[in-house]
């Protein structure tokens, strides 16, 4: 296993207080890394559980608040990074976020 799965399991763990503090933790780390972003929005588990955990009431507020946050973080990142694309041809340009939907019509 990868050091990410480990740290996802390990976050879901609501008996070990310690470990799945430590573990969110160092997700919310990553995820202030722009460097890391691939790689979190790659994993099968990262964004689910934090997700996950910023919903679920067991766990503490503070806890809730690290993983809202990282989930923010990542949404940052990824938006600039979408902001440093080009735009296809025969597709408009919109300034990030639009609010948007593009939706089936699409393709």
């Amino acid at each position: 296993e990868d050091i990410l799965q480990l740290l996802c399991a390990s976050a879901e763990k609501l008996h070990m207080v310690e470990e799945h503090e430590a573990a969110i933790s160092v997700l919310g780390n990553f995820c202030t890394d722009p460097n890391c972003i691939v790689q979190l929005t790659n994993s099968e588990n990262v964004v689910r559980v934090l997700v996950t955990v910023a919903n679920n009431i067991d766990y503490e507020p503070e806890i809730q608040f690290v993983a809202c946050d990282a989930l923010a973080t990542m949404a940052m990142w990824l938006q600039r990074l979408a902001r440093g694309g080009s735009v296809p041809e025969g597709f408009s340009f919109e300034p990030l976020p639009t609010l948007k939907s593009t939706g089936y019509m699409r393709y």
